[in-house]
């Protein structure tokens, strides 16, 4: 009886030693099949970062440059209508200031050359009244 008694031990022990063997082998394949779940996501997200890098390459980026390029050229063809504008704008001030004299002068002269205009800044028949 004591044989069967130590043949039963030794059965349930390597019963046990067999299911704890599964048990820390399940363990094991458990946290590798995660840790292999974990790359291939970090994987997956890194392809679709680089996908995105390089639509922004192919696309995005060419354009911004264009458009830079644009606006670097619209302003400085803003500052040349500027300052071509002030050129004007000052011309225009020496040329009113220049008929202001002109038109004193020819005043003293022979008022009588001198032709009205009407608030509108067109001239008048003498026979319209001026202030119409």
């Amino acid at each position: 009886m004591e044989t069967i008694i130590k043949i039963a031990e030794i059965l349930g022990a390597a019963v046990a030693a067999s299911w704890i063997t599964r048990i820390l082998t399940i363990k094991a394949r458990v946290k590798q099949e995660d840790a292999n779940a974990s790359k291939a996501q970090a994987e997956a997200k890194k392809e679709q970062i680089d996908a995105i890098k390089q639509l922004v390459d192919d696309i995005y980026k060419p354009t911004i440059e264009d458009l830079k390029k644009e606006v670097r050229e619209l302003r400085h063809e803003v500052n040349e209508v500027r300052d071509e504008n002030e050129k004007i704008l000052e011309e225009n001030r020496q040329l009113k200031a220049e008929n202001a004299e002109l038109r004193a002068a020819i005043m003293e002269i022979k008022p009588a050359l001198l032709q009205p205009r009407g608030k509108d800044g067109k001239f008048v028949k003498k026979s319209d009244d001026v202030d119409a």
